[in-house]
């Protein structure tokens, strides 16, 4: 016996004019006015529309007034598609390059956090220690063979 088929929410993919569910989805998820307003968020989208909107201008300006839209709208397009891919992969490249710094040289991202955990350690024993008048604090730096940093008093932790 065949099945009929049910009267269910789900449409069957492999028919004409059905839509997939997750496309349902992303279409819900379309709102057009918080898109343009979180425009200038996106890396590389406001500089690519500025050159595209300034070239489309300029090439619209000096065209044939029959066919200046078009090639506004065109030069529009091309430039600030062109810009925004040579942004993005200006952006990605930095990044590489961050990710094998990182890699290369772990030992300073742990050094420097050592560093700041002890500035942190210190001000904490400087403001315990200012009822005794800071003399455990010099005490500590002289069992150390530690200067003071002049430069120290005054800081905030971070």
């Amino acid at each position: 016996m065949v099945s009929e088929p049910s009267s269910g929410s789900q449409s069957d993919p492999s028919l004409p004019g059905s839509v997939k569910p997750e496309l349902k989805e992303a279409i819900k998820r379309i709102n057009v006015v918080d898109d343009f307003r979180n425009l200038p968020r996106y890396p590389c989208a406001r500089e690519s529309l500025m050159y595209g909107m300034a070239t489309g201008t300029a090439i619209g300006a000096v065209r044939n007034i029959r066919t200046a839209s078009n090639w506004a709208v065109g030069t529009f397009i091309f430039v600030a598609a062109a810009s925004w891919s040579v942004c993005r992969a200006a952006r990605e490249r930095e990044l590489r390059t961050t990710q094998a710094i990182i890699e290369k040289f772990p030992e300073r991202n742990v050094r420097v956090a050592r560093q700041r955990a002890e500035e942190r350690r210190g001000q904490e024993l400087g403001t315990e220690s200012a009822a005794d008048g800071g003399t455990s604090t010099l005490r500590e730096m002289s069992s150390s063979n530690q200067e003071p940093d002049p430069g120290s008093r005054g800081r905030k932790a971070k």
